[in-house]
């Protein structure tokens, strides 16, 4: 005999993670998710929506464990008072499909660079400390050391702007921001962004005006 389902959740779910970051693709998009926590959101959804079993009362995702290929769902519910516990079997059908970031860092594709640059001569060697600990951020796709400071390749323009904050809380520095070959695509800014950033590096006594401010 077939025991009836609490919740009507699919039999097998198709999942596409990117085989480099592990980012799973949700309704279009890549996430930082696993396996557990996209089903347990699947399965809270399916509750939301009422597609429960008539006459239960407290349906409940308790546990989500997921392995390679499959994934056990455990619910709790209430049937005229009695509590029950049941156990689903959902296949994972895993396809692997790079995401958009991975394959720019692959392919050393870049949006943004984060061009790092003494404010005085003491700060040569301030900036490259900060390259060399920045070479090694995930969405960095390359670090060039040139005569006049050090230019960072970043995969998006997020990660760039999260490096460009970074030392500005950290060093007193001064930021411009420009457009490398600006265009406008289907009504959006297609160029790469470029960070300028000037840091000086002070000792006790020395005074810095930036836009207006002394340090």
């Amino acid at each position: 005999m077939e025991t009836r389902k609490l919740v009507d959740l699919p039999s097998s779910v198709e999942i596409e993670r990117c085989p480099f970051c592990g980012a799973l693709r949700v309704r279009g998009r890549y996430v930082d998710k696993d396996a557990e926590t996209l089903l347990r959101e699947m399965a809270e959804e399916y509750l939301a929506k009422g597609r429960v079993v008539e006459g239960l009362d407290r349906v409940r995702v308790l546990e989500v464990r997921a392995l390679e290929t499959t994934a056990t769902v455990k619910l709790s519910a209430e049937v005229g008072g009695v509590g029950v516990v049941q156990e689903l079997l959902v296949e994972l059908r895993v396809r692997r499909s790079p995401c958009p970031r991975c394959l720019r860092v692959r392919g050393r594709s870049y949006e943004a660079i984060v061009q790092l640059r003494a404010g005085n001569p003491r700060g040569r060697t301030l900036i490259a400390e900060i390259a060399k600990g920045f070479s090694s951020v995930e969405g960095v796709v390359e670090v060039k050391e040139l005569s006049e400071g050090v230019d960072i390749y970043v995969v998006d323009r997020a990660t760039a702007l999260r490096l460009v904050r970074e030392v500005e809380s950290s060093y007193v520095a001064r930021v411009t921001t420009t457009w490398e070959g600006p265009r406008i695509r289907a009504g959006r800014r297609r160029s790469k962004a470029v960070y300028s950033v000037r840091v000086y590096s002070l000792s006790p006594g020395d005074i810095v005006e930036i836009r207006g401010r002394e340090y």
